[in-house]
């Protein structure tokens, strides 16, 4: 029988990573410093004659009114939605011109990869917890499961890099910045979660590692990751619907405070 090759790891003192990971971590390094620096693709009629923004960078300023089509979806939504945020901003067709660069996009795409995220756990919640250790299609969706959460985790990283840096707390968006900060600590409690749901034996060895931390700081009364009925139920359950709730509650602030500026950006009053 063939037997995994050892890992490699990076030591440096008291600090070790795995090779694998440390790749991981430069290749987001890299694709932020990249998100910086390389143009954003622009076309010709993102300004008007006088060379004014297509939007106002106020999101107090509404967009015009524009010839409202019954059948179309996106101004159902709009119609729903519209007493949340201010009149034209719930689902805007046209942005800022400062958001035309790339380390804009990463909110977005941390925002589809979640929705990959969620389709494809309902898939493998079809079968049940076992059954994609033996299915060549179970398989196929837990690559595509594991994957858009590496994505997930590592578009959000970046995302949360660049809004550091950019102080986007600023403007009265305190609020938005704490959303974000804790949508990011609960996904990590449930991808925590999705490792000890895995029925093997690394979710066995993950469970046992961790019980120990999280019984010195009392959580293993009511947090035990030892009952994989339990963790499994904080997976799919409990710890999804608040990352759901949190991201809509982002997103609102977002579209109610507006797309944060950057720092050398000149605003209006």
């Amino acid at each position: 029988m063939a037997t995994a090759a050892p890992g490699r790891y990076i030591s440096w003192g008291v600090l070790q990573i795995s090779v694998t990971n440390a790749t991981i971590i430069g290749v987001m390094i890299l694709v932020f410093i990249l998100a910086l620096v390389v143009p954003f693709p622009t076309h010709d009629d993102e300004s008007d004659e006088q060379g004014a923004p297509l939007m106002t960078t106020r999101a107090d300023h509404a967009s015009p009114e524009e010839t409202v089509d019954p059948t179309n979806w996106t101004n159902k939504l709009r119609g729903r939605i519209e007493g949340l945020v201010p009149k034209g901003q719930a689902l805007p067709a046209r942005q800022p011109v400062y958001v035309a660069s790339w380390i804009y996009v990463f909110g977005v795409l941390t925002l589809a990869s979640l929705v990959v995220v969620v389709a494809s756990g309902c898939v493998l919640a079809m079968g049940g917890v076992a059954w994609w250790h033996v299915s060549s299609l179970g398989h196929f969706f837990n690559s595509i499961h594991l994957w858009s959460v590496e994505m997930t985790f590592g578009f959000m990283v970046i995302h949360l890099w660049g809004k550091f840096w950019m102080a986007a707390w600023r403007g009265k968006r305190a609020l938005t910045w704490m959303s974000g900060i804790m949508l990011f600590g609960i996904s990590i409690g449930t991808s925590f979660t999705g490792f000890l749901s895995q029925s093997n034996f690394d979710s066995q060895w993950i469970g046992g590692q961790a019980k120990d931390g999280l019984n010195s700081i009392g959580a293993g009364a009511f947090f035990n990751v030892l009952n994989p009925g339990q963790m499994l139920m904080w997976h799919i359950v409990l710890l999804p619907l608040a990352v759901g709730a949190l991201t809509l509650v982002h997103i609102i602030l977002v579209r109610r405070h507006g797309v944060v500026p950057p720092l050398d950006a000149e605003l209006e009053g």
